[in-house]
């Protein structure tokens, strides 16, 4: 699920200059995001697994919400 999570944010990130990748381990994974031209992140922790089934996860619903959240992060510096 953490691998096609990461992949359809990238895909709704495309042509932003970021891509998303993943830290840590079930249940800690969390999402950073990174310049394409730059290895610090953007955004250092954002949580996957909350309280989410990883059985009943809302992929598309949660991979929106993490793009707004580095949208939103970025319009805020």
């Amino acid at each position: 699920m953490e691998r096609e999570l990461v992949a359809r944010v990238n895909t709704l990130l495309a042509g932003q200059g970021v891509t998303a990748t993943t830290v840590g381990d079930y249940p800690r994974t969390a999402l950073t995001f990174h310049g394409v031209e730059d290895s610090i992140p953007l955004i250092v922790f954002d949580a996957i697994w909350w309280e989410a089934d990883p059985w009943a996860y809302p992929l598309e619903q949660e991979a929106q919400s993490f793009m707004f959240s580095y949208v939103g992060e970025t319009e805020d510096h």
